[in-house]
């Protein structure tokens, strides 16, 4: 990633190449994965309606009915106000590339989530 603001998650990299080269993996949440048969039997979706949804690009910002629906759970808020991101490592990229400039300090804790360095 030479020239890029960002440096490589080195943690993720070596956990996506790894992990599945091991016999007991301790760092997995412990739910075991399904097929997507078993998964939407369990949540009762209607495949039908499923296999009918357009596949296009969504709002970045996220599905505005979710925006909605979340912003409901906070007192003087909006959609407008909310943003919805794929995970912790794009919501703290986004918060980084917000508040910090080139040059600028960042306090950090170590131990810590090791994708907080690449963004500082």
């Amino acid at each position: 990633m030479s020239g890029s603001l960002f440096q490589p998650f080195a943690i993720e990299q070596y956990m996506s190449e790894n992990e599945h080269a091991v016999k007991y993996h301790f760092a997995e949440s412990g739910v075991h994965p399904l097929t997507y048969a078993e998964l939407f039997e369990l949540a009762s979706i209607d495949t039908d309606s499923l296999f009918a949804t357009l596949v296009d690009y969504p709002q970045v910002n996220g599905i505005q009915s979710l925006r909605e629906k979340i912003a409901t759970m906070y007192e003087g808020t909006t959609a407008e106000n909310i943003l919805v991101t794929i995970g912790a490592s794009e919501a703290n990229t986004l918060v980084a590339a917000a508040m910090l400039n080139p040059g600028d300090n960042m306090v950090r804790f170590r131990p810590t989530y090791e994708q907080l360095s690449g963004n500082a």
